[in-house]
C-alpha cells in the first residue's frame, strides 16, 4: 500500500483523506493509503487490463491497438517502472543513443552518460 501520490498541479504528494458511497452518500474521512495500481491513468490501467487478458500476447495487442512492438513495449515500461517505483528506460532510447556511438556522433563516455542519467529520471 502506499499513503499518497504525486499533486497534478504542484508535484508533491496528496494524501487521500475522503471516501464517499456513490449511492447512499455516506462519507468517511481520515487518511486512506492506496494501492499502486490507483497511481495508474484510465489510458494504462486500460491497457494493463488488456495486456493481462491477452495473456501478454504483443502480437494480439498490435492488432487491437493498431500500434507497433517498440510502442507497445514503451507502454508496458512507462506502468512497469510506476508500479515498481524505479525508472525502466526505454529501450528506443537506448537504442538511439547506441545508434549515435556506433555513427561516431559521440563518444564512449557521454552515451554512457545519458543512458545513467535517464536511468536516474
Amino acid at each position: 500500500m502506499i499513503d499518497s501520490f504525486k499533486c497534478p498541479y504542484c508535484g508533491e504528494d496528496m494524501t487521500i483523506t475522503q471516501a464517499k458511497c456513490g449511492k447512499c452518500k455516506v462519507t468517511i474521512e481520515g487518511e486512506f493509503a492506496l494501492n499502486k495500481i490507483n497511481l495508474l491513468t484510465p489510458e494504462q490501467l486500460d491497457f494493463a487490463v488488456t495486456f493481462l487478458i491477452n495473456r501478454g500476447n504483443l502480437k494480439e495487442l498490435e492488432k487491437i491497438y493498431d500500434l507497433s512492438y517498440p510502442t507497445l513495449r514503451n507502454r508496458l515500461n512507462a506502468i512497469a517502472s510506476i508500479l515498481s517505483g524505479s525508472k525502466i528506460q526505454d529501450e528506443e532510447d537506448v537504442k538511439d543513443t547506441l545508434d549515435k556511438l556506433n555513427s561516431g556522433e559521440i563518444t564512449f563516455d557521454d552515451a554512457l552518460k545519458t543512458i545513467k542519467s535517464k536511468n536516474k529520471e
